[in-house]
């Protein structure tokens, strides 16, 4: 049999659409509260680009909470298809994953435009829109990994909860990376692809930045002084392709489907 796609393309497309747009609107809320933040000495100087940095960074991920019901429709779609013998879990995988890629591109270079022009960001444009792409599709990625192995809805919002909980928690800027007792800092933020994310992004904006010559005790601070931001960057690709091969084989192995 010829396998198909199963993804429902009107629901995507109107996702698509609202999906710019909540970027968008979110993208002039944070660039009118962070408005051309100050350089200088001053601490705020530094906790206030952290913070926006960190609602960036964060924001790519929680913006795909959407896709656990998608994922639920398309996925009835794909067990009905399935049984047919007209699709199989990896094209109804590859359909799923590779749509999001150029959605997540507009999506986050439109946000991260508007958030670097208007809170009047430094270090490399380029670099700090290419890790919240990462970050996107990490978040995209391990969104749909909760959709493929929970068995309901509510599940899925619950275990996605919980997983947010944990890459936030082990982010670096809630709790300071050297504040953990050092038997969770050993192991756990190196589990958090936000981690990684945010210290790119915070790296691109303090080493080297001649208008916040206090970066680096800001970098010491948070523990971000081991890792230089390509490295960080580089990482995120590893947790997008752990997420995305765990999804496809819960589609495999897994059924959830009702007779």
């Amino acid at each position: 049999m010829r396998n198909v796609c199963c993804v429902d393309v009107p629901l995507s497309r109107c996702v698509c659409v609202l999906c710019v747009c909540s970027h968008v609107v979110c993208a002039l809320f944070f660039g009118s509260v962070y408005y051309q933040l100050s350089s200088g000495l001053s601490a705020p100087d530094y906790t206030n680009r952290m913070a926006l940095l960190f609602f960036c960074t964060t924001y790519q991920i929680m913006t795909h909470q959407k896709t656990v019901p998608i994922m639920f429709n398309d996925r009835l779609l794909f067990y009905r298809e399935r049984s047919a013998g007209a699709c199989s879990a990896f094209p109804f995988w590859v359909s799923v994953s590779f749509l999001q890629l150029p959605i997540a591109f507009v999506d986050t270079l439109v946000f991260a435009g508007i958030i670097y022009s208007m809170a009047g960001l430094g270090g490399s444009f380029s670099f700090f829109w290419g890790v919240l792409y990462l970050t996107s599709v990490a978040g995209f990625q391990m969104a749909t990994l909760v959709a493929s192995v929970s068995p309901s809805p509510m599940a899925a919002i619950s275990l996605f909860m919980v997983c947010l909980f944990w890459v936030f928690s082990f982010s670096g800027f809630l709790v300071f990376i050297p504040e953990f007792a050092y038997w969770l800092r050993c192991w756990a933020p190196y589990t958090s692809f936000v981690r990684w994310g945010f210290q790119g992004v915070v790296l691109n904006e303090f080493v080297n930045n001649d208008s916040l010559p206090l970066g680096q005790l800001y970098i010491d601070n948070l523990g971000f002084d081991t890792y230089n931001q390509e490295h960080c960057a580089g990482l995120i690709p590893l947790f997008i392709f752990i997420y995305s091969v765990l999804a496809w084989l819960a589609l495999h192995c897994l059924s959830f489907e009702r007779r």
